[in-house]
């Protein structure tokens, strides 16, 4: 499943945060429960698609950043789910920098903060949506994408990836009601 779920307008910031953030976790949701080989399904591959703005901070654009990295963090926790061998599920995510689509076309002062300072800096960092698309091409053709963070620019792409590391206590549902170990 690609995964997309994005408005940008700052004036409207409740109904970003529920398009942005919750839509798009709900749609997660669903395709895992109907992907996981442990309740019958066959497996498969989640790609949410966040922004550059998931992986840094935005003053112009706050709280459409706080949602991209609300996702990031949700994607990245279920990366890292100790069970997903058994589910079948890998986990990415997509960052594209600024893209030429309606979103970015429509962008003013009411749904951007200074939005007339920024618009030559907008206009000349664009990319094509093929560029995206290669990038997703090469992510799904890597063997494992669990935790894999692609980051598209007009110039480049990188592959980061987030670990399913033993960083600490773990919760143990069978232990004592504290559940740690």
């Amino acid at each position: 499943m690609i995964n997309n779920a994005a408005i940008m307008n700052e004036a409207r910031w409740e109904l970003m945060i529920d398009i942005n953030v919750k839509s798009l976790i709900w749609g997660t949701e669903m395709a895992a429960s109907h992907m996981r080989k442990d309740k019958g399904g066959r497996g498969g591959r989640i790609i949410n698609i966040i922004s550059a703005l998931g992986l840094t901070t935005n003053f112009p654009s706050p709280i459409y950043s706080a949602t991209k990295h609300a996702v990031r963090a949700y994607t990245s926790s279920l990366a890292q789910e100790p069970t997903l061998p058994q589910q079948g599920i890998e986990y990415a995510l997509i960052a594209p920098d600024i893209v030429d689509t309606p979103l970015i076309r429509a962008l003013d002062n009411s749904r951007m903060h200074h939005h007339d300072q920024l618009k030559d800096f907008i206009r000349d960092k664009q990319m094509e949506p093929h560029i995206v698309a290669e990038g997703l091409l090469q992510l799904l053709h890597l063997d494992n994408i669990n935790g894999a963070v692609l980051s598209v620019e007009k110039e480049r792409k990188t592959f980061r990836h987030v670990e399913n590391v033993d960083d600490g206590p773990t919760f143990d549902p069978s232990k004592s009601a504290a559940g740690y170990v």
